[in-house]
C-alpha cells in the first residue's frame, strides 16, 4: 500500500509541476479608474497565436515607458498596484495579460508567454507618446524570470533602454526543485520532479541578452516565496554592466510599496532614459 502510494503521489507531482508555475484569474478586481488613473484598452495578437488584452496608461510630458510583465497569478488588475503611481511621476506604461489571463484568450505555457511578451513589446512601441530608446522593460516574478528569454528572441530589443528584473528566479528547475524539497511528501521527488520541467526559457540562458543593457535587479531580503539567492546568481551572469538591490523588506514582490524604493527606481529610470537627450 505505501508503494502504491509513492507510486500514485510521484506521478502527481511529475505530471504537475508545469501548473506550478500558471496561476491565472479572468475576473478584473479594479480597473486604473478606480485608484484615479486614465487609462486605454488594448487588443493586439501574439505572435501566430491568440487575442491578448493591455492597459495603456498615459503620462503627460512623459519621460519615457515601462513595460510591465507581471508574475504567474492573477491578472493586470491585480499587478496594477505595482506600477499605477508611475504615469503621475513621469513615466506612460503599458501592461499586458499573458495568454489565458484576464481578458487575454487561450492557455498559458513558457513558450506562448514568451511569445506574448515578444508581441506586447512591439504593441507598446505603437503606442502614442512611447518614444524607442526610453523604453524600460520591467518584469516582475515569472514576468522577470522569462524577459530574459523574451528580449534576446525580440527584433525590438534595439528600442530598449533598460530594464529591470524584480524578484525572479534563476531557472525552473532550480526553483522546482527548492519547492518540491520544502514538503516532506514531496522531497523524495525533488530532483526527478525538476528534471521533468523544461528550462528552454529559463533566465540563466539569456543573462547575456542585457549585455551592454542597463539592468536592475531587484529582491527583498525576506522572500521566502523566491529567495533573494537566484537574483544573485543572475547578477552574476549579468556581469558588471548590473545592478543588484537587496532590499530589507520581507515578501514577494513587495518592492514598490515602499516610497523610498519607488524614488530610488524612478532616479535609475531617469538615468537611463536621459541618455537620449
Amino acid at each position: 500500500m505505501a508503494r502504491l502510494f509513492l507510486t500514485l503521489l510521484a506521478l502527481l507531482v511529475l505530471n504537475g509541476c508545469t501548473g506550478l508555475f500558471f496561476h491565472p484569474a479572468e475576473p478584473w478586481v479594479r480597473t486604473p479608474s478606480d485608484v484615479g488613473v486614465d487609462y486605454r484598452d488594448v487588443y493586439f495578437r501574439s505572435e501566430g497565436g491568440p487575442q491578448l488584452h493591455g492597459w495603456f496608461l498615459p503620462a503627460a510630458s512623459a519621460k519615457g515607458t515601462v513595460v510591465f510583465f507581471h508574475g504567474n497569478a492573477e491578472n493586470v488588475s491585480t499587478h496594477l498596484a505595482s506600477v499605477f503611481w508611475l504615469p503621475r511621476r513621469g513615466f506612460n506604461v503599458f501592461l499586458m495579460d499573458y495568454r489565458g489571463y484576464g481578458s487575454s484568450e487561450g492557455s498559458p505555457t513558457p513558450a506562448g508567454l514568451v511569445a506574448d511578451m515578444r508581441a506586447g513589446l512591439a504593441e507598446a512601441l505603437t503606442q502614442e507618446g512611447v518614444e524607442p530608446g526610453r523604453v524600460i522593460a520591467w518584469g516582475q516574478s515569472l514576468g522577470a524570470a522569462l524577459l530574459p528569454a523574451a528580449l534576446s528572441h525580440s527584433e525590438h530589443r534595439p528600442a530598449i533602454a533598460g530594464a529591470i528584473l524584480d524578484s525572479p528566479f534563476s531557472s525552473f528547475r532550480a526553483i522546482t526543485r527548492e519547492k518540491l524539497a520544502g514538503f516532506w511528501l514531496t522531497w523524495p521527488f525533488q530532483y526527478l520532479g525538476a528534471w521533468t520541467v523544461d528550462d528552454t526559457f529559463s533566465p540563466d540562458r539569456y543573462m547575456a541578452a542585457f549585455d551592454p543593457l542597463p539592468l536592475l535587479l531587484l529582491h527583498n531580503r525576506g522572500d521566502s516565496i523566491i529567495p533573494p539567492h537566484h537574483s544573485a546568481r543572475l547578477h552574476e551572469l549579468a556581469g558588471p554592466g548590473s545592478d543588484f538591490w537587496l532590499l530589507p523588506e520581507a515578501g514577494h514582490i513587495q518592492t514598490t510599496n515602499r516610497p523610498e524604493n519607488r524614488d530610488r527606481i524612478l532616479t535609475w529610470m531617469r538615468t537611463v532614459v536621459s541618455k537620449m537627450d
